[in-house]
């Protein structure tokens, strides 16, 4: 019995020794693939609905005197975009519009004008929003119109109940149409006309035109 018990006692701390290393090998191998998991967020969506209104500014001066079509619009966003708690778009973000379309002014009182537009915003993650510009303010820090702030809150209710009406008051907003264009024919002056100026710091006022699910 004796002569067995070294034996016995050995080989019992060579099985606990094996044991203790190959613990030791599996956790060296499960441990990168935990930090992973752990530094690896968990994705998700949010839905950035139709009709969000966003403010933003110019950042440079735009005329007709020296724009050019396809020239980039820059605009900054003046607060940020966040659903859910997710920063869809950061405070301070610039976007870029671009010009389609430019006239100079000319004699007989034709002023200059310039049309840009903004069809598309790259979100978080890459998603693209449609969009498009609903208001322009040359005044810096300009208020949004209401109708467009209370656009966002108003469902598809709303217009199924108003589009009869719309339609109704439609003719009359037609046949009103030429006096007022006479009225402003009238009052025109000779002379060249004005160029088209939006300063920098202007307000701009952008409308998101579909729903679109954002990934994060």
């Amino acid at each position: 019995m004796f002569k067995q018990a070294p034996r016995t006692l050995f080989a019992a701390i060579t099985w606990m020794s094996l044991a203790w290393v190959s613990l030791g090998l599996v956790s060296l191998e499960l441990t990168p693939a935990a930090e992973a998991q752990q530094a690896s967020p968990a994705g998700g969506t949010v839905k950035l609905r139709k009709n969000t209104v966003l403010k933003f500014s110019t950042v440079q001066q735009l005329g007709s005197a020296t724009a050019r079509a396809g020239d980039d619009v820059p605009l900054r966003l003046s607060q940020a975009l966040v659903l859910d708690g997710v920063t869809l778009l950061p405070e301070g973000a610039v976007v870029n519009g671009r010009v389609t379309k430019v006239k100079h002014s000319k004699p007989s009182c034709r002023d200059g004008a310039v049309e840009w537009k903004l069809d598309r915003i790259t979100l978080a993650g890459g998603s693209a929003a449609q969009t498009e510009v609903a208001f322009v303010s040359p005044q810096s820090g300009a208020e949004l119109p209401k109708h467009l702030l209370a656009k966002m809150r108003l469902g598809p209710g709303f217009w199924i109940f108003a589009s009869p009406l719309i339609v109704a008051i439609s003719p009359l907003a037609v046949a009103m149409g030429p006096y007022y264009g006479a009225v402003e024919l009238d009052h025109r002056c000779p002379g060249n006309g004005n160029q088209y100026v939006l300063p920098a710091n202007a307000t701009v006022g952008v409308v998101v035109r579909k729903n679109i699910w954002v990934r994060y």
